[in-house]
């Protein structure tokens, strides 16, 4: 406080006990409250200005501001701000202070208006600021609004905060020393203070926001959304876990394989984080999964990456993305037969086959391909330029390969059956059609190819078990 706040200050005090006169009208207590208005009011704000960084603001479109029997805090705060406009929340019994601002300040009608409430009713209170400030607004989200705490009764400021929180807000508040004597603050010894939007600060909000993003697989926003909380909230720890661990689920949905060790390398860091720590199932559950995509990364054309087809089908069928699942589903026997094929003779290659690496006489082969294709479509059909899934059910039938009974495709029945669910997928509009996938055809071909899955991992791999190993490979969606 100045020399000359501390004098007008210690007036004041003398003027309210009845010491000293203002101007010998009305009781001490109102010429007190004269003396303050007229005379230390002008040097408060001045002060303020001297000692707070105007800068921090910014261009205000509209303070709202409120007032109840000490409005000087609201004229304060508008002499610091500037803004364009200024909305004063107050009672009926306080109309004395808001004729007081209005003319105080000079306000027009044009940029200042009041709202008369309920102290008691925080929902008027929430009402009231926010129809304000969608009328200013009118769609854009470039103004700025600034939400003054500082006067009125408790249970209003309280309210307002409240409603500042719930609208994404910046508050401000006008501070001083507390004098005892006065039971308020001592005039002079004022600051003006912003405050953050406390569920902002403390993250609870967005945290559940960003974890809400994860567990519906949008990985790429709950990304974008943990990378924000990692500046801005005191959960720092937890949020660049989010981060880490959003942003490498999007590699794996992606089958971004080149990218995804260092995203992994990212998570595997967060995993002995000393500031942050999941539940320890959470943690169980992404190691293992860390080590299923280590393997991945190793041989990627080997059994974890037909068993990630259907991981992520299965990820995409969950959230409702049935086209994209149906044809991941597809893609997950695709490649199962296509590589079981392909480990029949080295150097066979599904893509751009050459036959005699297959069998020792090529006709023979296209004779028994002939014949399975004439049993399993209408018409027969000589041997594909490239290999798909049915074509390489057909091929490995024709060579007699044991993985077809293991995985109950050995007879012509079945192979029949598989084509009529391949035929369904090719009708979806991500494949040769225009139709979309109805729930119940996805989890029919889901189900299907899970079978299959269940078959060859029993015979082929043996351990660990698949259902057990699919349970620990779900996304986890809460952390």
């Amino acid at each position: 406080m100045t020399d000359s706040l501390q004098h007008m200050n210690l007036r004041y005090q003398r003027i309210i006990q009845g010491v000293e006169p203002y101007d010998g009208e009305g009781a001490p207590a109102e010429q007190a409250r004269k003396y303050k208005r007229v005379e230390m009011l002008p040097r408060m704000i001045e002060q303020i200005r001297e000692t707070s960084d105007r800068s921090a603001a910014g261009e205000v479109e509209l303070l709202i501001s409120l007032s109840g029997f000490s409005p000087e805090t609201t004229v304060m705060a508008y002499e610091y701000v500037q803004p364009k406009r200024l909305l004063v929340i107050g009672t009926k019994q306080a109309i004395e202070g808001i004729d007081f601002i209005q003319s105080t300040l000079g306000l027009t009608a044009s940029r200042f208006e009041w709202l008369s409430v309920d102290p008691s009713d925080p929902l008027e209170i929430y009402n009231g600021i926010k129809t304000v400030v969608e009328k200013y607004r009118r769609g854009s989200d470039e103004l700025k609004f600034l939400v003054d705490i500082t006067g009125g009764k408790k249970v209003m400021s309280a309210s307002a905060a409240l409603a500042a929180s719930q609208l994404d807000l910046p508050m401000c508040y006008i501070e001083g020393i507390a004098d005892p004597w006065l039971k308020q603050s001592a005039p002079g010894t004022d600051r003006f203070a912003l405050l953050p939007n406390p569920t902002r600060l403390f993250g609870d909000r967005e945290m559940d926001e960003a974890e809400h993003l994860l567990r519906h697989g949008a990985f790429a926003a709950a990304h974008e959304r943990y990378s924000e909380l990692a500046n801005t909230t005191d959960r720092a720890a937890k949020a660049r876990f989010g981060r880490d661990l959003a942003k490498c689920y999007q590699a794996w949905c992606d089958f971004d394989l080149d990218h995804l060790p260092e995203h992994m390398e990212g998570l595997t860091s967060q995993l002995s984080n000393p500031f942050y720590s999941p539940p320890s199932e959470v943690i169980g559950r992404l190691r293992t999964q860390l080590r299923f995509l280590g393997e991945l990364d190793v041989d990627r054309s080997g059994p974890n990456l037909t068993l990630n087809f259907y991981l992520v089908g299965k990820h995409y069928e969950h959230h409702g993305r049935r086209e994209f699942a149906i044809l991941l589903y597809y893609r997950t026997l695709e490649h199962l037969l296509c590589r079981h094929l392909e480990g029949l003779a080295p150097g066979f290659s599904c893509g751009n086959p050459d036959w005699s690496r297959l069998h020792r006489d090529p006709s023979e082969l296209e004779s028994r391909y002939r014949n399975l294709s004439r049993q399993v479509y209408p018409q027969e059909g000589g041997l594909p330029w490239r290999v798909g899934l049915i074509d390489a059910a057909l091929l490995l039938s024709a060579v007699d390969a044991k993985v077809m009974k293991r995985l109950g495709l050995g007879e012509v029945d079945a192979l029949r059956h598989l084509r009529g669910m391949v035929e369904a997928r090719n009708d979806s509009v991500l494949a040769h059609g225009a139709s979309s996938v109805d729930a119940d055809l996805t989890q029919r071909f889901g189900g299907y190819v899970l079978n299959c899955l269940r078959r060859y991992w029993r015979t082929e791999l043996r351990e660990p078990k698949l259902s057990d190993l699919i349970a620990q490979l779900r996304f986890v969606d809460r952390i």
